[in-house]
């Protein structure tokens, strides 16, 4: 975002905080005062009260002021749609730390700190997105968060019917927004920690199902291998395995992965992962983060694992602060299409182990035969 384009976005931040403060038919304060609280131009606020204008939220009276109209209230309906979408089971029986169920929490408090009443609903991946048009009709839906979409149309049917709305963590790459997305250098950071700690056999469990398209999923073992490759690593087949939620088989792939004749000094996996995975590792009397480094992802594990893992963090609290000031924007200006993340964050435990420091330990350079 350009300058520019940032001082817009602060502009009209300011008047619809001026707004949150104005009952129908009060008057913002005279624009010399506005331009001195918000440390804003005369002209960038004018662009952003003319915005508001446009939607019929204030209205000039000549001679007497910049008037806050009814619309407001009618905009700011206290019903929030929540719908999960193409939802594949995630609402059944999630581990209790499971990702969904955090962004899940965060978002509801979100809506509670807004005074807002949210209401649930369920689409199966497999319905036809018809679905969606019979709950906006039956529930008369205006303002929603679209939680993990996994195709265009689904905004379309929204846009079609004048609802406004937030994409939340879609399973393809928008077109328009709003919309918040994942953040797309997390593996990059999680190698980028390990390549400085000296690791340069680097296995990874991915969450690829052809089934369930995610770009999310394929973008992150995209990312594992151009990386891998852009630091002149070879990646063995055995390295990477695709995760299974049978503990069994889950074991039988890390297996062959560890009975290479050069095995990984060090795994990248998803925060879900680290039960099975720190178990295997216990049954296997690998020491994590001496004879093998973990490191993972969202930095939702609790604080039972032993040692605690390094895990780069992917907060569901920023995401759901993001999902609902983009919804809130949306709902003044129709026309708003912003796509954006949150920056992460490393979050350092002691499941990797430092090679750098004992060169006696540094893996040996190998070649893919």
């Amino acid at each position: 975002m350009g300058i520019r384009d940032t001082r817009n976005q602060q502009a009209e931040d300011y008047i619809r905080q001026c707004l949150d403060n104005l009952n129908v038919g009060e008057a913002l304060p005279p624009l010399r005062q506005m331009c001195r609280e918000s440390q804003l131009g005369r002209n960038v606020l004018e662009n952003a009260i003319r915005k508001f204008k446009n939607n019929n939220v204030l209205e000039t009276r000549p001679r007497s002021g910049i008037y806050l109209t009814g619309k407001k209230n009618d905009q700011r309906d206290n019903i929030i749609d929540l719908v999960a979408c193409a939802e594949i089971a995630y609402f059944e029986s999630p581990p209790p730390d499971a990702f969904i169920v955090h962004l899940m929490n965060n978002l509801l408090a979100e809506a509670a700190q807004r005074n807002l009443t949210p209401r649930f609903h369920r689409i199966s991946w497999y319905s036809q997105v018809s679905e969606y048009e019979k709950i906006i009709s039956t529930y008369n839906i205006k303002n929603a968060l679209l939680l993990m979409p996994h195709h265009n149309d689904v905004q379309k049917i929204f846009d079609a019917h004048d609802v406004a709305y937030t994409v939340v963590l879609p399973r393809y790459y928008p077109n328009s927004g709003p919309a918040v997305i994942d953040a797309p250098e997390l593996v990059e950071m999680q190698l980028q920690y390990l390549l400085e700690k000296g690791h340069r056999r680097i296995g990874f469990i991915h969450t690829v199902d052809l089934g369930f398209a995610n770009i999310t999923d394929l973008l992150r073992r995209e990312s594992f291998y151009r990386i891998m490759s852009e630091n002149g690593l070879p990646v063995r087949p055995e390295w990477v395995i695709h995760y299974s939620l049978k503990q069994e088989q889950l074991y039988e792939r890390l297996d062959r992965m560890f009975a290479a004749n050069q095995r990984p000094t060090a795994l990248v996996i998803s925060d879900w992962l680290l039960k099975p995975v720190y178990h295997y590792m216990k049954l296997r009397k690998m020491e994590i983060g001496k004879n093998i480094s973990i490191i993972s992802s969202d930095g939702l594990e609790p604080e039972e694992f032993k040692p605690i893992p390094t895990s780069i963090v992917n907060s569901t609290a920023k995401i759901a602060e993001l999902a609902w000031t983009l919804l809130e924007r949306r709902q003044h200006n129709p026309g708003m299409t912003s796509i954006d993340y949150i920056d992460l964050k490393l979050k350092e435990g002691q499941s990797v182990a430092d090679l750098t420091a004992d060169a006696s330990k540094l893996p040996e350079t190998i070649h893919c035969q």
